[in-house]
């Protein structure tokens, strides 16, 4: 129904913006790691929206990329979570971080994000894991731009023929710190033990 709105910040907050979108407020729901990433008030801003109907209710979430919005989307098909559990996600993780995640099985990370139990990012991770397996590993980037070592390297298997779940479960398995290692290590190190496991 809204793809976005494209008007100017009136007044930011934590938690929602008010745009001014032809002499008309529209109050638009955010991430937090949104905040420190907005205009100034009284500049022009374009964000992408989704609308969210329940009942006779309707309320909007904003959000600054296409990766965001991607990842509420997916979050809003898993049983139990809503919008204020997939905006919680958000303003905890980035997109990134949490598609890995869910990749990885990561349950540890997933649990830091408010209102998230163990029972709740487990349900997430097994019914969004496919999900994202079946996804373009570099759908969720595309205004992203540099999505870390892992999403690199990620593309870089899935381009070799590896499925972006066979990657990332390995990645996992050979334990390596992923800030601190290149693409190309963690892409020979991952070879390495497929080559390894087919012996």
């Amino acid at each position: 129904m809204l793809s976005y709105l494209k008007g100017t910040l009136q007044f930011a907050s934590e938690n929602y913006i008010i745009l001014d979108v032809n002499d008309i407020g529209f109050k638009i729901h955010i991430p937090r790691s949104s905040l420190n990433k907005l205009p100034a008030v009284g500049e022009r801003l374009k964000i992408l929206t989704y609308l969210h109907i329940k009942e006779e209710e309707l309320t909007l979430y904003g959000f600054l990329t296409p990766s965001e919005l991607k990842i509420f989307e997916l979050m809003l098909t898993v049983t139990g979570i809503g919008p204020k559990g997939a905006i919680a996600a958000l303003s905890t993780l980035s997109p990134q971080k949490l598609q890995e995640c869910f990749l990885t099985e990561d349950v540890k990370t997933l649990t830091s994000i408010p209102g998230f139990g163990q029972k709740t990012a487990k349900r997430i991770i097994f019914e969004l894991k496919d999900k994202i397996a079946r996804t373009d590993a570099s759908a969720l980037l595309l205004e992203d731009k540099a999505g870390g070592s892992f999403q690199e390297a990620i593309k870089v298997l899935e381009a070799l023929g590896y499925s972006p779940a066979e990657s990332a479960a390995i990645i996992k398995e050979i334990n390596i710190d992923l800030e601190k290692t290149s693409v190309e290590a963690i892409v020979k190190q991952v070879l390495k033990k497929m080559g390894s496991q087919n012996k």
